[in-house]
């Protein structure tokens, strides 16, 4: 039996790095100049359905880029941004900029939480965005059409030529429906986003900055190294996704074998060889 198990935007962003160029020339806007723009802070996390992010010392808003920054007179996208400022008098000129991994999760639906009230405030800003294509940054890449797939099949006993397929329409669809509303989705890109963290950071007035990256964030924060070396004072990278070899290829692998151990597990434990003996990859 073939269940589809969809998970809608950082798929279709691990497909956008897959077919992006291995090595482009990086973006060069080295002097961005992308403005904050200040809105109610309007992301969601655990304790939001009690208290409001701006209650929590949030300070939210936008920062509008071009689509490509090599091109800067052409289309633009807004990044989301929320801003925990310092409990310092006088706080540290060089802030914490958070990036999540995936590619494709949101900063904003993670991290808040966890920082209000970390010591880090105590010496500086901390300063967490989504990056272009994720969840409040505008447009996202979310596609309902697979997430409606999943419950519409959920129940289902496919062959795994048949969920193939109907994974590959709604990918599809999702895409033409992207496209259609004139996305150019050869722009999400890790150059775009490297250079996306430059323009925030020039947006919101910082020289430089300490940079922490988890998982795909870890690559974010190489090409960022590479490409904006003047702007960083620090950089943490945190369950590093190697810079040598495939990423995709690296991540499918461990993917197959975590899931072969899981199996080898139950097939060794009676009870639940016993409630699952036909379980197999």
């Amino acid at each position: 039996m073939f269940k589809l198990n969809l998970f809608p935007l950082w798929l279709l962003l691990f497909l956008l790095l897959l077919v992006a160029p291995a090595r482009a020339e990086a973006p060069q806007q080295r002097q961005p100049t992308a403005a904050f723009e200040s809105t109610e802070c309007t992301f969601e996390f655990p304790i939001a359905q009690y208290l409001s992010p701006g209650s929590l010392g949030f300070k939210c808003g936008y920062v509008t880029v071009p689509e490509q920054h090599r091109d800067p007179d052409g289309p633009t996208i807004r990044l989301a941004v929320a801003i925990l400022p310092s409990t310092a008098e006088n706080p540290a000129p060089d802030p914490l900029f958070m990036a999540q991994g995936g590619p494709g999760g949101s900063s904003l639906e993670l991290f808040p939480l966890f920082m209000l009230n970390n010591p880090i405030r105590e010496e500086r800003d901390i300063v967490i965005f989504d990056q272009r294509g994720t969840l409040y940054s505008e447009p996202n890449l979310l596609c309902p059409e697979l997430d409606k797939l999943t419950k519409e099949t959920l129940e289902l006993d496919l062959s795994k030529e048949e969920g193939e397929k109907l994974s590959q329409e709604a990918y599809q669809a999702c895409g033409d429906r992207l496209t259609g509303a004139g996305v150019n989705l050869s722009a999400y890109n890790s150059l775009e986003n490297a250079a996306d963290v430059n323009a925030v950071r020039a947006a919101l007035g910082y020289e430089q900055i300490n940079f922490y990256g988890v998982s795909y964030g870890t690559l974010l924060g190489l090409h960022t190294m590479r490409d904006f070396p003047e702007i960083l004072r620090s950089v943490v990278l945190d369950a590093v996704v190697p810079a040598q070899g495939s990423f995709l290829n690296q991540t499918a692998r461990s993917a197959n074998r975590a899931f072969k151990e899981v199996i080898q597990l139950c097939a060794d434990d009676s009870g639940c060889n016993a409630a699952i003996p036909t379980w197999k990859m």
